[in-house]
């Protein structure tokens, strides 16, 4: 190794290496110089020289295994001579011999020209063994041809030292060499489409290129034309019999390559361009080489090149193939390999001549260039080309790239511009530029696609001023094609109409013009699509060109036909933002804007449209339609044709409905206010329009036709406004659409929901009635013909509608929005009058659905589960909450038949009940008779079915209401009040069952804060329905509780005296079971008390009254004593001379006093009557108390007659014995809404006076001692003069009327008024402002609940007075209060009957808020419960001096015996007894014991040792 280390530097740095390549140069390189060979090796190792010697004289198997081992040690190690042993191995590559002898051979050469020293001999000796070695036989190459090559490749260095090969070579020249072998190799380009890159043929071939490639790249100086054609000859006819993609990139390098480092030869430049532009559309890989070479040839030769190219795609083979499309862009182009190579060829042409111009156009070839822009343009656009389609895309994409890569250019774009597109081709009169373009077809959308980056380029030039032609011209052009355009080129098109006013009457071509418009860039089909943007500001050009003609010829006629024309071509539109543009914009403002006779030619236009089958009975229909919107004939000329062709397959898509619709909806709202005529003409095409689609099962667009119709009211007058439906949360909830409420989810299948707020609804328009518009009925002979110049609204068209609807149930969408929203358009009574017959009819609907008789296409589940039969049931009896105020209309039997449908519903479900009672409720003061026909069996489902705790209050608010109406309960027997009762008895158990389980003391937490308002905080409704089920919260068994006994009380009261001792039994007995007490102990405070009121009451209708028992100022002859007995404080005052008595009864349910007087013939045989006292108040006691009773068990209690009494019976007379009541009344004038306004009012309407005079009687304050009046001023005048006040034998009701209050002008903002309104739980608003009522509206921390009555028909006239009043009344609650009114949903209630609605339900809603703000821990105490309360203190105080003062007592007497035993015998005795003889003469009230306060009176109390019968009969110890 270090010998070769050494001898590798030698030769790396030593001069012996220089002269040893010199001596190599003078050896013979010819064939007639003998060589010897006597090879001297020197290196290689220790093998090297066995090897060599093996390879010189062995057999032939050991010179190949010799010659391979040293192949592969040439390259390992240092040799001195390479040629030495080439020379010993070449005889091995006689052709003679085997193949693998061969190959031994060639790598032996192979391998020593690799690592042999750049020599000229050594290189020539090589060549010539090469050529002479490579035999070839029948045409076809050596098979051992590859290493061959592979020799000679390393020979010349891959082709980079070929000059001495050429210039010494003296047998075959290489280029000869190469040649004829690269030519054999090319014969084999045929199989090497089904051989692939495997094949040995393919494998050589592309190497041969790859090394031409690189020897032309290197030495093309070398190489003469004749060999480059040759080469190219091998090239084309390899390149047109191959179809793969590697070995064509190949080939096409090798041109390139000759492009680029020679040039093309002059006799192939055609051949060549022609295989250039097939490699360029045959594969994408090929483009960019191919273009390049084009690119280069044209340096060279400009015109030619053009002229060679334009040829190619002229060519008449192209033409006999001219039914090939193109389908899609580049990507796609590897797929069209299978297409002609003519087509092939000219596609790839017409691509590279597209380079080629922008080549030109980006360098200085354009001063080389001689040709004619405008011939070039004329001959690429040949007729016979563009009707190829192939080629006409081709040439499409082509025109595109030049024009948009212009643009993309930069700095230099414009320059590039006019280069490619010169100014002189764009101002040839016929021939031009734009002449040329149009000569292209748009055959597919690809072609579009071209064309419109083409118009696009354009229009950005043109807008650049780069391109010489008129915008007329040029508009013209755009317009040529119009297939489709970009937006760009839309808007700018129509812009140009819309500034040049072209579509304006005033323009000479103006409806050609409008033509162009329309069928440009408005109307599509199946091979034109366009923009919906584009054809909405198409109508906007047309529509503002219309506007502009009736402003300057005031003729609505001229757009008519454009009008027919965009209608009838939304037929079959599936463009649903266009239909919106179309009816919800254009028109819209058509139809706002019109004149009468063009809106009725609008309507028939639109007439024409809404049908699919014409059937002779759908045409009979469609005559009929067109009568309401003309008084005589009409012409229709202008659609006939339509008609006719169309008559039988009228299509019409829902969206086109619908929009139809909303248009229609929205101009009436919009003309309601302003033309009421035309109004009537298109509230008539609604409502046929709306049956029209229901007989065609257009739901969707009759739900927003009903919609509309649904918000149409009138005033007192008939003015026709327009509102949003109100009043209707329980209804929504209860089909499931109420989105107020936070259990709302919307379900699939959902079309309505409330609240709705739709935009073609406008709600700008509402609340405005129309003085020229009103309510007509044609049918009614009760209302006149409408006076000159008001138009009128035949709705009895709309409510037939609505009678189809409810009866035949098309959809359940339209029958639940019908059911839930017609309920509040029904209230408006006005609305409906002359319509009688609807009424009844609909009421008819309204009880026969209730007996579950429903339309019969309507079957249950719904699709919606939230919805069941009792949700649609509650539906209907709200609907007779509005039928209420018609019940005048009906007789006796149908009146009474409402009550039976009530009767049917109220056990259906529970869900039914509470609206069945409030509706019950309200049948009490309406129709009486027809209740009282089913009164008896009301109860009896009352006290049988009624079960739910949650339904009680509504129960207990009808049995207080039935009250209220003597008539219903004049015949009442025993067993019916019974009835009642036991109805009564049934909440009171389970509200005491709740009480003994520690329910009611336990208070929800979240109550705590809940009590009041804060201040400066408005207070939040609670918008959740009475049907909705409610937490059964403590506070609400409360409430159930004290108003079931107001109910027992007040209906005991109700009985006859003579009979009511008939059931005072039956009474005692349940109100002690409901009480569960087992001993007089355990009852409690309300069982007492109220059972000391049947005692109180079953003999005596004496009222309450709170008595002021006052001791009169002379009491030297009185003697005045109390006692407890029992549960009342019985008080006696005798006047002893003359035995005048005062008995005073304090009991928990009120006072009673009895005046006696003494019998004279009782004191006939008396000495000096009236100077002796006669008897104390003790007597008087002891001869009414029975103490001889054995069965007396309790004695009466002494009260003493200190200050803590006094004080304590003043507190106990000071409790009222009524329950005491409050409540605001405020009224709101016309337009109110602001607090300082309404509070000013002090005067109200003639109803609203009614109303006063019936709720109470007026009482004068100054005189008003003893009643309630609610912390009215009655000394000063400050709050008036006057109040109502309204009492029966248990309440006292005071109403604070604001008009009543005087109104100070210091006050600004009336507080004086507010601190009473303020101050109340419950407020009465008669509400007229016509206004949504704000529950805010007089902010108060005690907000609670506000009644509002409004009239159920609004009036514009403050002084109208309709025949029939009646008014709706609705209960506002604050959040989280119950719903436990009839009025939680609105009533109609008559003014005659209003003031005692109105009461009774101010007294529960009181109740409930006395209950809610005073309760502790969950407990309302009661007036009477407070009296009870306060005897028990009372009877346990003077329990505790009692026992206080006999223990004083005792203890005095255990004194006096210590003394009596101190002092002996009989004179302690004596002194004991003479002691007490004093005492017993002393006076009543002294005492010796004055030190002790207890001993201002003596009692005797028994001693413990004294007998039983002692304790019993002993009355000294209560009498004195």
């Amino acid at each position: 190794m270090q010998q070769s280390s050494g001898y590798e530097k030698a030769k790396l740095s030593g001069i012996g290496g220089v002269f040893k390549s010199l001596t190599k140069s003078f050896k013979p390189t010819t064939g007639r110089v003998p060589v010897v060979i006597n090879a001297k090796v020197v290196g290689g190792g220790a093998e090297m020289p066995r090897f060599l010697q093996q390879l010189r004289s062995d057999s032939l198997a050991a010179r190949v295994e010799a010659a391979n081992e040293i192949s592969k040690l040439v390259l390992k190690v240092s040799i001195s001579s390479t040629m030495e042993i080439w020379y010993l191995a070449r005889d091995l590559c006689q052709k003679e011999h085997q193949s693998a002898v061969r190959r031994s051979g060639l790598r032996v050469l192979v391998e020593c020209i690799k690592k042999n020293e750049a020599s000229i001999g050594d290189r020539l000796i090589y060549y010539k063994d090469i050529t002479r070695l490579c035999a070839h036989a029948n045409g076809s190459l050596d098979p051992e041809f590859d290493l061959f090559l592979e020799a000679l490749i390393h020979l010349t260095e891959n082709g980079k030292e070929l000059h001495d090969l050429n210039m010494y070579s003296q047998d075959q020249s290489w280029s000869e060499f190469v040649l004829r072998n690269y030519g054999i190799a090319s014969q084999a380009a045929p199989s090497f489409n089904k051989t692939g890159a495997k094949d040995r043929g393919y494998l050589l071939f592309t190497k041969m290129t790859e090394y031409l490639k690189s020897c032309l790249k290197y030495n093309f100086g070398l190489v003469t034309d004749q060999f480059v054609l040759k080469v190219l000859h091998i090239v084309l006819s390899v390149s047109f019999e191959t179809n793969s993609i590697p070995l064509l990139q190949k080939l096409c390098s090798l041109v390139n390559t000759i492009t680029i480092f020679g040039h093309v030869p002059s006799t192939a430049r055609q051949e060549t361009i022609t295989l250039l532009c097939w490699l360029s559309s045959y594969a994408i890989d090929l483009q960019e080489m191919s273009w390049e070479s084009l690119v280069k040839i044209m340096i060279e030769r400009p015109n030619e090149t053009l002229v060679d190219v334009i040829s190619i795609i002229r060519q008449p083979t192209v033409q006999d193939n001219a039914t090939f499309h193109i389908l899609s862009d580049e990507d796609s182009l590897p797929a069209l390999s299978a297409l002609p190579r003519p087509f092939l060829t000219a596609l790839g042409a017409i691509g590279s001549l597209e380079q080629l111009l922008l080549h030109i156009s980006a360098s200085d070839l354009i001063s080389k260039s001689i040709l004619s822009w405008g011939s070039l343009y004329a001959d690429v656009t040949d007729p016979r080309i563009c009707d190829i389609p192939l080629l006409n895309t081709g040439i499409l994409r082509m025109f595109d790239r030049l024009m948009s890569n212009a643009i993309r250019i930069g700095s230099h774009s414009k320059s590039s511009f006019t280069s490619l597109f010169p100014f002189r081709i764009w101002c040839i009169s016929s021939g031009g530029l734009l002449d040329i373009l149009l000569r292209l077809h748009l055959n597919s959308s690809l072609d579009r696609d071209y064309w419109c980056s083409i118009c696009t380029s354009l229009l950005s030039r043109f807008q650049l001023n780069e391109i010489p032609v008129t915008k007329d011209s040029f508009v013209e052009f755009l317009l040529r094609k119009h297939v489709c355009f970009p937006d760009t080129i839309a808007n700018y098109i129509l812009d140009y109409y819309q500034d040049c006013k072209k579509c304006v009457s005033f323009s000479s071509n103006w409806k050609e013009d409008c033509d162009i418009v329309l069928e440009s860039f408005f109307h599509t089909s199946s091979n034109k699509t366009l923009p919906t943007d584009i054809r909405i500001k198409a109508l906007r050009v047309i529509n503002e060109a219309f506007e502009l003609s009736v402003a300057y010829c005031d003729d609505y006629s001229i757009g008519k036909d454009y009008l027919i024309n965009i209608v009838c071509n939304l037929k079959g539109e599936n463009d649903a933002a266009l239909i919106e543009y179309v009816y919800q914009e254009l028109m819209f403002g058509l139809i706002t804007k019109s004149s009468l006779p063009f809106l009725r030619d609008i309507m028939s236009i639109f007439e024409l449209q809404t049908y699919q089958k014409p059937t002779k009975a759908r045409l009979k229909s469609i005559v009929s339609l067109t009568s309401f919107t003309h008084t005589g004939p009409r012409r229709v000329d202008s659609v006939k044709s339509d008609r006719e062709s169309d008559v039988n397959t009228v299509t019409l898509k829902q969206t086109y409905l619908c929009e139809l619709a909303k248009v229609l909806c929205k101009s009436f709202f919009v003309l309601s206010n302003t033309k009421p005529e035309a109004a009537t003409i298109i509230f008539d095409f609604l409502t046929a329009f709306c049956s029209a689609t229901l007989a065609d099962e257009d739901f969707e667009a009759a739900l927003v036709l009903i919609r509309g119709l649904i918000r149409i009211r009138c005033t007192v007058e008939g003015y026709v406004f327009l509102c949003q439906p109100s009043d209707m949360e329980g209804l929504a909830t209860t089909m499931n659409r109420n989105t107020l409420i936070g259990s709302y989810k919307p379900l699939p299948g959902h079309e309505w929901s409330y609240p709705e707020h739709k935009l073609y609804l406008p709600e700008s328009t509402f609340n405005q009635p129309n003085r020229s518009l009103i309510v007509f009925n044609a049918a009614s002979a009760k209302l006149n013909t409408p006076k000159k110049g008001t138009s009128a609204l035949d709705l009895s068209k709309w409510f037939s509608i609505v009678s189809k609807i409810t009866e035949e149930q098309y959809h359940w969408e339209l029958y639940s929005y019908v059911w839930a929203h017609f309920c509040s358009q029904l209230s408006n009574v006005r609305l409906f009058e002359g319509n009688e017959t609807f009424i009844t009819n609909f009421r008819k609907t309204v009880c026969d659905q209730l007996f579950l008789n429903l339309p019969p296409s309507l079957s249950f589940p719904l699709s919606d589960p939230n919805v069941t039969k009792a949700d649609l049931l509650v539906a209907f009896i709200r609907t007779l909450s509005s039928l209420m105020g018609y019940h005048h209309l009906f007789n006796k039997q149908e009146e009474d038949q409402i009550i039976s449908s009530l009767l049917s519903s109220l056990a259906s479900w529970e869900k039914t009940a509470i609206p069945s009672i409030h509706m019950l409720t309200i049948c009490c003061y309406e129709i009486p008779e027809s209740l009282k026909k089913y009164l008896i069996p009301i109860l009896t489902r009352l006290q049988t079915s009624i079960t739910s705790a949650f339904a009680s209050s509504h129960t207990l608010e009808f049995l207080m209401a039935l009250i209220q109406v003597p008539t219903l309960t004049d015949n009442f027997t025993i067993d019916e009040f019974k009835r009642v009762f036991a109805i009564t008895f049934r909440y009171i158990e389970h509200a005491m069952d709740m009480k003994k389980r520690n329910v009611l003391t336990t208070k929800p937490s979240e109550e705590d804060g809940a009590r009041l308002q804060h201040h400066g905080v408005d207070a939040e409704v609670d918008k959740k329905v009475s049907t909705q089920w409610t937490e059964i919260t403590p506070m609400l068994h409360q409430y159930l509780l004290t108003t079931s006994f107001d109910v027992l009380s007040q209906w005991f009261l109700k009985i006859r005296l003579e009979d009511r001792s008939q059931v005072s039994a039956f009474i005692t007995k349940n109100i002690v079971m409901c009480g569960g007490a087992e001993k007089f102990q355990d009852l409690d405070d309300v069982t007492i008390a109220h059972l000391d009121f049947v005692a109180r009451f079953t003999y005596s209708n004496l009222p309450l009254r709170i008595l002021n028992l006052r001791k009169q100022s002379d009491q030297s002859n009185m003697s005045s004593n109390k006692w407890i007995i029992g549960q009342a404080v019985v008080g006696i005052d005798v006047n002893m001379k003359t035995g005048d008595s005062v008995i005073s009864l304090r009991r928990p349910t009120g006072c009673s006093v009895f005046d006696l007087k003494l019998n004279p013939r009782m004191t006939e045989n008396m000495t000096n009557p009236g100077k002796a006292n006669l008897f104390t108040s003790s007597y008087l006691l002891l001869q009414l108390y029975k103490p001889l009773d054995q069965d007396s068990s309790s004695k009466p209690i002494p009260l003493l007659d200190d200050s803590a009494t006094e004080r304590a019976i003043g507190a106990f007379d000071r409790l009222p014995v009524v329950s005491h009541h409050k409540a605001g009344i405020i009224y709101i004038g016309p337009g109110q809404s602001e607090e300082v306004e309404i509070l000013a009012n002090t005067v109200g309407s003639l109803d609203y006076q009614q109303f006063l005079d019936g709720i109470g009687r007026m009482i004068r304050l100054s005189e008003a001692s003893s009643v309630y009046v609610g912390g009215l001023d009655k000394e000063n005048g400050i709050d008036g003069d006057f109040a109502y006040f309204w009492s029966d034998e248990l309440t006292q009701l005071i109403f604070h009327a604001t008009t009543l209050m005087p109104t100070t002008y210091n006050d600004k903002y009336l507080l004086l008024k507010k601190r009473h309104i303020g101050n109340n739980y419950v407020n009465v608003f008669f509400d007229e402002s016509g206004l949504p009522f704000n529950f805010n509206v007089i902010r108060s921390q005690f907000n609670f609940i506000n009644i509002v009555i409004s009239p159920h028909t609004i009036s514009s006239n403050p002084a109208a007075n309709p025949g029939n009043k009646f008014y709706k009344v609705k209960t506002y609650r604050r959040s989280e209060v119950p719903g436990v009114f009839s009025t939680s949903h609105y009533k109609l209630i008559s003014l005659e009957q209003l003031p005692k609605f109105i009461r009774n339900s101010v007294l529960m809603a009181n109740r409930l808020a006395h209950i809610w703000h005073e309760s502790v821990d969950g407990i309302f105490v009661t007036n009477w419960e407070m009296r009870v309360k306060q005897l028990r203190a009372l009877r346990e105080r003077a329990l505790a001096s009692h026992a206080a003062l006999q223990d004083e007592q005792k203890k005095h007497h255990d004194e006096q015996g210590s003394l009596k035993t101190q002092g002996g015998g009989t004179d302690a005795a004596s002194a004991t007894m003479i002691q007490s003889f004093l005492e017993q003469l002393q006076a009543p009230g002294v005492t010796s014991f004055t030190n002790n306060p207890l001993q201002t009176v003596r009692y005797e109390h028994p001693a413990p040792t004294d007998s039983e019968l002692h304790h019993l009969l002993e009355f000294n110890l209560y009498t004195y």
